[in-house]
C-alpha cells in the first residue's frame, strides 16, 4: 500500500513539474488532456515508465519507414487461398507463406482454417526467412493472436532467424494490445532491443502511442520536441484527443497547426469526435469542409452515423442515416451500411418475431458482405428464437414486399429529421411495427 501511496505522489510530482516548467510550451489541446489524466482509470501498464524507456532508446536522427502506415491499411480480401506453388524449395516456400499470410479471408470460416493450418505446416519447414516470418507474425498480430503470434517468435529463435525492428515493433503493437500484458513484458522488450543494438524508428514511436491508453499526450508532446512528423497519426490524435474529451474546435486547432487536418481519413476522425462529443454541430463541421476542402464523405462517414445512433439505442436513425448519406454522398458501396447495421443487430432485444424481420432485411441488404463470423453468429442467434429459421432459404414474396415498405418510408426526404414526432405517421408507425419491443 505504501508504494502505491508513494508512485501516485511521484505521478503528481512529475506532471506538475511538466505542466510548470513547460506551461508556454504545451499546446491548449494536450493541456487538456493533461487536466483529465487523473480522471482516468488505471490499467495493468505503467504508460509513465513505458514513455520514459522509449525515450532513452530513442535515437535523435529517427528513421523514416513504411510500416506502420502498411499496418493500418486494411488487408486485400479473398474468397479462396492461392493454389500451392507446383514445386516446393526455399524460394516458393517463403512466397507462397507470404501470399497466404497478406490477404483477408473473412468471408470464409474453412479458409481462415485453412489459412492457419497451413501456415502453422509451412513454419514447421523450418526455412522461412526474416521477410516471410515478419508476414506470418504480421497476420497474427492483426488478430491480437497472443498465443500464435509468441508461437511464431520462438520458432524464428529457434531457426536462429535474427528479429529486426520490424519484428520488435509487431511485438510492441501486439503486447500494447494485448489486454493482460504487464509492463514487464514491453520492458523485456526494450531491454532485448537495447541489447541487440537495435534502435527505434517513427513506426516504433506511432506504434506505442496508438495503443496507449491514458498517458498518449505525454508521448505526443515528445514527439513535437523531437520534431516528428505527426502526419501519418492524425487519425488517432483526434481518437485520443475525443477519448480524453477535448473539445473539437480544439483537436481542429491543434491539427491545423500542425498542418495534418487534410484529407478524408482525419475528416472522418473529425466527424465521429463531433458525433461523441457535439453532435449537434456535426453538419456545420461538415458543411465547412466540403467548402473549404470539397469534402466528399465516403462509407465510413455513413457508417459513423449508423454506429452513433444504433449505439444510443435508436437504429432506426442509423439506417435512415445511411440511407440518407449514401444518397447524398452517392456512395456506390452502400451495401456495407446494412453489415454495420446487422452487426448492432445481434444485440438487440426484440420480440422473436420482429428480430429475424429485420435480421433477414439487413442481410438482404447487405448481400454478399457479411463476414463469415457476423454471419455464424447471426443464424445461431436466430435459430435461438426460432428453429425454422433458415438465411440460406430464398426470401419470400412477403418478405420482399416488406423490405420494399421498410426502404422506402426510412428513407428522409430533404434534411435529416431525427426526432420521432417530427416524421411522418408511416415512419412513426413502421418504428413501433419493427424496432420497439413487443411480447
Amino acid at each position: 500500500m505504501l508504494n502505491c501511496h508513494v508512485r501516485y505522489f511521484w505521478f503528481r510530482w512529475r506532471v506538475g513539474y511538466r505542466t510548470i516548467t513547460r506551461l508556454n510550451q504545451v499546446h491548449p489541446a494536450l493541456e487538456y488532456q493533461l487536466s483529465n489524466t487523473e480522471k482516468a482509470a488505471r490499467t495493468l501498464l505503467d504508460e509513465t515508465k513505458i514513455i520514459e524507456t522509449l525515450k532513452l532508446i530513442t535515437p535523435s536522427d529517427l528513421v523514416q519507414d513504411v510500416q506502420y502506415s502498411n499496418f493500418r491499411k486494411p488487408k486485400p480480401i479473398k474468397h479462396y487461398p492461392p493454389p500451392p506453388p507446383k514445386s516446393l524449395e526455399e524460394y516458393s516456400i517463403n512466397k507462397y507463406t507470404r501470399d497466404l499470410a497478406e490477404s483477408n479471408y473473412q468471408y470464409s470460416f474453412q479458409a481462415e482454417n485453412y489459412i492457419d493450418q497451413t501456415l502453422q505446416d509451412l513454419i514447421s519447414t523450418g526455412v522461412l526467412n526474416l521477410q516471410t516470418y515478419n508476414c506470418v507474425l504480421e497476420h497474427y498480430v492483426r488478430k491480437v493472436n497472443y498465443h500464435r503470434a509468441s508461437m511464431i517468435k520462438k520458432r524464428m529463435d529457434e531457426d536462429n532467424v535474427e528479429p529486426d525492428i520490424q519484428t520488435y515493433n509487431l511485438l510492441l503493437q501486439l503486447y500494447l494490445k494485448y489486454d493482460k500484458t504487464k509492463t514487464e513484458s514491453v520492458m523485456s522488450l526494450f531491454e532485448k532491443m537495447r541489447k541487440e543494438n537495435m534502435e527505434p524508428n517513427l513506426s516504433s514511436l506511432y506504434f506505442v502511442y496508438s495503443n496507449l491508453k491514458q498517458m498518449d499526450h505525454l508521448l505526443l508532446e515528445d514527439m513535437m520536441v523531437m520534431k516528428v512528423p505527426l502526419g501519418n497519426i492524425n487519425t488517432v490524435i483526434v481518437k485520443n484527443m475525443a477519448k480524453s474529451g477535448v473539445p473539437p474546435k480544439l483537436m481542429l486547432r491543434f491539427l491545423e497547426d500542425h498542418k495534418i487536418h487534410r484529407g478524408i481519413p482525419v475528416n472522418n476522425a473529425m466527424i465521429e469526435a463531433y458525433l461523441q462529443l457535439e453532435p449537434e454541430s456535426v453538419f456545420d463541421y461538415i458543411d465547412q469542409i466540403s467548402q473549404n476542402d470539397g469534402f466528399k464523405g465516403n462509407t465510413k462517414t455513413a457508417k459513423l452515423f449508423v454506429s452513433y445512433y444504433c449505439t444510443k439505442g435508436e437504429p432506426y436513425f442509423g439506417l435512415s442515416y445511411g440511407k440518407y448519406l449514401a444518397e447524398k454522398f452517392r456512395l456506390t458501396n452502400a451495401e456495407e451500411i446494412y453489415v454495420t447495421m446487422l452487426s448492432h443487430h445481434l444485440n438487440v432485444v426484440l420480440s422473436p418475431e420482429r428480430w429475424i424481420a429485420l435480421a433477414r432485411y439487413y442481410y438482404y441488404k447487405a448481400k454478399k458482405l457479411v463476414p463469415a463470423k457476423l454471419k455464424s453468429q447471426i443464424i445461431a442467434k436466430s435459430l435461438t428464437l426460432d428453429s425454422n429459421t433458415n438465411f440460406s432459404e430464398e426470401f419470400t414474396k412477403d418478405e420482399l414486399q416488406a423490405f420494399r415498405r421498410i426502404d422506402t418510408i426510412s428513407n428522409w426526404k430533404g434534411k435529416p429529421i431525427t426526432k420521432i414526432s417530427d416524421n411522418t405517421p408511416e415512419y412513426q408507425k413502421l418504428v413501433e411495427e419493427y424496432f420497439m419491443k413487443s411480447y
